[in-house]
């Protein structure tokens, strides 16, 4: 039995993890505060402007992850979701502050 020990099995022992900082900037969302910063005005939210560039021109937007939708259904779907419900607990609950940690540091 021949093993791969040669330079060509060293070189893909592990994934390439030049492009993973690309990719986590790229599809990063929005934070947890700002969320709950949003959370706090939804009538913001109500009527968007219509944008040709998103999904249903914009109009069906989810405050609690930030995302666009195709429909109104599409978007009924998504508040089923366990990922939806996540995000919701995370966003109603008080954010972390500077201050706060101040306060415990004591």
């Amino acid at each position: 039995m021949v093993h791969n020990c040669g330079k060509r099995a060293k070189q893909h022992k592990h994934k390439d993890r030049k492009n993973t900082k690309k990719y986590a900037t790229k599809n990063r969302t929005r934070d947890v505060d700002q969320i709950h910063e949003d959370l706090k005005k939804p009538e913001t939210f109500a009527k968007l402007p219509i944008n040709e560039d998103l999904p249903g021109d914009g109009q069906f937007y989810c405050i609690s992850c930030a995302r666009y939708f195709e429909s109104d259904k599409v978007m009924d779907q998504h508040k089923k979701t366990k990922s939806h419900k996540k995000r919701l607990k995370l966003a109603l609950e008080d954010p972390h502050t500077q201050a706060l940690a101040e306060e415990y540091a004591k």
